[in-house]
């Protein structure tokens, strides 16, 4: 699997606006909007970028931001906001620096360790099983169940399309439409 969906062809097709400040792309700052301020964390999300992933530092998401109450429409945005301001107008000495990733196991080790202990691995017990009277499947066991039957449908409408094609082209198709 690629990390890396801004490859340089998909960047080409964007307008030079879109593609002129990017490594501003990289800048941990504030994302203002009216009332609404939410930090950008692009050292989360390194191999978008080329770059390895490390541990993320730690950061606080203040809950006073998300604590927004419309309804006294405070406007003075740019008092209520100054900090949030500077920190964007700051923002070309905010870029997250990186080392090009160059597929190394070993040196994702420490992030994927640290990602696992951070991370809910199984949602359920794989040994837990639904009782045998009066079940009432639960709204994440109708989603598996959707998301499992799309995956089959997709599966065998894969195979079958693959067996419409000469034998030496059949696997190689399979493979392409599964790479990706």
């Amino acid at each position: 699997m690629t990390w890396q969906p801004y490859s340089e062809t998909v960047l080409g097709l964007l307008p030079e606006i879109c593609r002129c400040d990017r490594d501003i792309w990289r800048s941990v700052v504030p994302l203002i909007c009216f009332d609404i301020v939410e930090y950008h964390y692009p050292n989360k999300v390194m191999r978008q970028f080329g770059l390895e992933q490390s541990v993320p530092v730690a950061c606080d998401t203040s809950v006073d931001l998300h604590n927004v109450d419309r309804r006294h429409k405070n406007k003075k945005f740019e008092e209520m906001h100054r900090k949030y301001v500077e920190e964007w107008r700051d923002r070309e000495s905010r870029i997250v620096q990186g080392t090009p990733f160059a597929g190394h196991r070993e040196r994702m080790k420490e992030y994927m360790d640290w990602y696992c202990s951070i991370t809910r691995l199984l949602i359920t017990p794989v040994t837990r099983s639904p009782p045998t009277t009066h079940y009432q499947p639960s709204s994440s066991d109708i989603i598996l169940s959707h998301a499992l039957a799309d995956l089959a449908s997709r599966c065998t409408r894969a195979v079958d399309s693959a067996l419409e094609l000469p034998p030496s082209l059949a696997f190689l198709s399979l493979l392409i439409r599964y790479a990706i």
